[in-house]
């Protein structure tokens, strides 16, 4: 029997969180989504947002799209955006 397929950008009753991590995993910036929002809509908008900031974006919208993450890169520099189901606290942190 063939095991289904995972779908971390279907829509949620429960929210997410939209993080930054710098290249050692620390986050850099987390912003709660509330549930039952289009995540698809919301990584590519974050992905424009960088690409508009001077961000190398390293990855395609059909891999953003199904996985809800991608990498980034500026003057030697590289981060990971991910819409996530937990939520971390940190400093940057913010709603």
């Amino acid at each position: 029997m063939q095991r289904a397929r995972p779908k971390p950008m279907a829509p949620s009753s429960q929210p997410r969180w939209l993080k930054v991590y710098d290249n050692v995993g620390n986050v850099l910036s987390c912003r709660r989504i509330e549930p039952r929002t289009n995540l698809v809509q919301e990584i590519e908008a974050e992905a424009a947002q960088s690409l508009a900031a001077g961000w190398t974006v390293e990855s395609d919208s059909a891999t953003r799209g199904r996985w809800g993450n991608f990498f980034m890169n500026r003057g030697g520099e590289r981060r990971m955006v991910a819409i996530v189901p937990v939520e971390v606290p940190t400093a940057a942190h913010s709603t």
